[in-house]
């Protein structure tokens, strides 16, 4: 089940909160509060608060505030020093952000460009909508593995545009920038699929055999593309 996501789009103001959590297949529900006797950390400037919604017995709060990365982040680290699980999301209506935080461990959070969510962000959101929702614990944890996917994969994604922009910059070959690029492009992607033939254990069964070769292949100053990489591309 994927997530749609003009329902970002349709944010714009914090009674808006619960239709996302009903998008998420979570329960709906509206119940404000009163920011200045909820907000458990003085750090943070909340204009307004409610509940929002439920996932069994998880609760979902909503808040509006002008840092909403900030604010889901400690809001969440809050909660989690009283010893209850709860998911946070921060709605910032000027500039159309969206923070979304889980009082568990580090407390993982996540900040969404409302009108431009990337597809790392909508998979996020879909990864989170199809969570179980048997146990509070259980749901915290899935969420929180969730968010921390998230941002793993946003710096995943911008080391790899940085090292192919390196290796085409430094690479030896045709003048033309965009067959630099599309060869670079081509030999890391063969890398990180040998990376995950390694990880299912096709490689002899060695998880380190990548990096024991490469390392051995340097240090012998050997051809590390024709005599290594190449006959285990093809």
């Amino acid at each position: 089940m994927g997530f749609d996501p003009r329902h970002l789009s349709q944010l714009t103001v914090l009674p808006d909160l619960p239709r996302l959590v009903a998008a998420l297949g979570h329960e709906p529900l509206w119940d404000e509060l009163d920011p200045g006797a909820w907000i458990p950390a003085r750090s943070v400037v909340v204009r307004r608060a409610a509940v929002v919604g439920r996932a069994g017995g998880f609760t979902w709060f909503g808040a509006e505030a002008s840092d909403p990365a900030l604010t889901a982040q400690r809001l969440a680290a809050a909660q989690g020093k009283r010893g209850g699980a709860a998911g946070f999301l921060v709605l910032d209506p000027e500039h159309r952000r969206l923070g979304i935080s889980v009082s568990w461990e580090a407390a993982p959070t996540l900040v969404i460009d409302l009108d431009a969510p990337g597809r790392l962000v909508v998979t996020t959101l879909a990864r989170i909508g199809s969570l179980p929702a048997r146990s509070v614990t259980g749901f915290a944890v899935g969420l929180a593995e969730a968010l921390s996917a998230e941002g793993i994969g946003r710096r995943f994604f911008s080391q790899f545009r940085l090292t192919a922009e390196q290796m085409a910059s430094a690479l030896v070959g045709p003048a033309d920038p965009e067959l630099r690029h599309g060869y670079v492009l081509l030999q890391l992607t063969r890398v990180l699929f040998l990376y995950f033939v390694q990880c299912k254990g096709w490689l002899a069964g060695d998880e380190q055999f990548l990096g024991r070769h490469v390392d051995q292949y340097l240090s012998e100053g050997r051809a590390l593309h024709r005599r290594l990489l190449l006959p285990l591309f093809f």
